[in-house]
């Protein structure tokens, strides 16, 4: 009869834990301040985008184009931002009034719909995905969740220190406790069972960008 594995331990747990100094995991304050930075760099994007008026437009020979996110015609965007801005409380914030171009690329969109993708996380142009925030990777984690490539090098990593492979459903219960411990409750949900499917790889990646491109006011 087999041994029944052994649970990993506290001890266990440390000597796993100091193979991984560069995750930050265990450090919430950490990965608030990253946040805060993030957030900061991506207000200070939004903040320095033009706005380009129906004159602009109309030099630019864009009036009659339309933004390819939302498909509304830009002049028809500038006239409603010229509209609300006249108004003592706009129902929309005003920084998400209008029509903008972005700095490199050059490409054309609404200020609306640039602020939601990037609140989504995506930190590269809708059209050519060039990135938007210079110094920025082009996944954002805006909220401070841990960074899943991260989450899957830890796994890998606390599965190889074990020595448990191929995993016994006890030896899968240890490790999941293992890593609960580790990021001290946060990301849990990320780490999928041993036999789940694998993630996407960049290109998989970049199709669900399209998709949700695509799809975004569908």
């Amino acid at each position: 009869m087999a041994n029944r594995p052994r649970s990993l331990s506290t001890g266990d747990v440390m000597r796993i834990r100091s193979l991984f100094p560069r995750t930050g995991l265990a450090q919430p304050q950490i990965q608030a301040l990253q946040a805060d930075r993030v957030r900061e760099a991506v207000d200070a994007f939004v903040s320095s985008l033009p706005r380009l008026s129906e004159q602009d437009l109309i030099s630019l020979n864009e009036a009659e184009s339309s933004c390819p996110i939302c498909l509304n015609q830009f002049h028809t965007i500038a006239t409603e931002e010229e509209m609300a801005l006249a108004m003592d409380s706009p129902a929309t914030p005003v920084q998400a009034l209008g029509v903008t171009k972005l700095h490199d690329c050059g490409h054309i969109f609404c200020r609306k719909d640039i602020i939601n993708w990037l609140d989504q996380g995506r930190n590269s142009c809708p059209s050519c995905r060039h990135a938007l925030v210079p110094g920025l990777p082009a996944r954002l984690h805006v909220l401070g969740e841990p960074d899943l490539e991260d989450l899957q090098a830890l796994e890998h990593g606390v599965i190889q220190a074990a020595g448990a492979l191929p995993l016994t459903p006890e030896q899968a219960s240890s490790l999941r406790s293992a890593i609960m411990l580790l990021t001290e409750g946060d990301g849990i949900e990320h780490f999928a069972p041993p036999d789940a499917a694998p993630q996407p790889d960049e290109h998989e990646r970049e199709r669900e960008d399209r998709s949700a491109f695509v799809g975004m006011y569908s």
